[in-house]
């Protein structure tokens, strides 16, 4: 059986699939020959998840066609922030992965800053740990154990933050002497948690 994804038309061998999961699950219901053959263009949000049940099938390129396979989700209608001058634009909600992604990759593969503030240098925070020095995770971590409190949250003033920075979902890695680096995550009332 032969399976086409993202075709209009073929040579007519073959049937045509909608998504990547249609097409293995017309393969799966053969039990001869099982190709899978991907057109030309852009796949974004790729999910191309092969099993043992799979074993054998042949995925390939259509004759003189470039697909290209991105697990990334395309982001466009990108427009500047009047108030900050930082371009902004929407992940789409069907990628289902909202505000929480690591990288920004442009279309011709460089890879982009995301909006930081401060530009350059850092933000002094209030929480004060008193739990004595670190003694090292062969000793128990701290000298005493650390608090709920302490392990949660982080005291920040509100005013050390410019008022266009909004209340939507903020990363912010802190840093501790003598801790790895953790980011905290404000809810949307503008309190801390923890985020791992």
């Amino acid at each position: 059986m032969i399976v086409h994804v993202g075709c209009d038309a073929h040579n007519g061998k073959g049937l045509c699939a909608e998504s990547f999961s249609d097409a293995l699950e017309l393969l799966r219901s053969s039990d001869g020959e099982r190709k899978l053959v991907i057109h030309g263009g852009i796949y974004s949000a790729c999910r191309l998840h092969l099993t043992a049940e799979d074993s054998g099938t042949v995925v390939e390129a259509a004759g003189g066609e470039r697909p290209v396979l991105l697990g990334a989700v395309l982001v466009s209608r990108w427009s500047v922030d009047e108030t900050t001058g930082w371009f902004t634009a929407d992940v789409p909600a069907e990628s289902g992965i909202g505000n929480d992604f690591r990288l920004l990759i442009r279309s011709d593969g460089k890879y982009l800053k995301k909006a930081r503030y401060p530009l350059n240098g850092r933000l002094e925070h209030e929480t004060e740990f008193t739990a004595g020095e670190w003694v090292g995770s062969h000793a128990g971590g701290w000298q005493r154990p650390l608090l709920d409190d302490e392990l949660n949250h982080l005291s920040i003033k509100r005013k050390i933050f410019p008022r266009t920075l909004t209340r939507r979902p903020q990363r912010f890695r802190c840093f501790t002497p003598g801790m790895s680096p953790t980011v905290k995550l404000p809810d949307r009332t503008g309190k801390t948690g923890h985020s791992g």
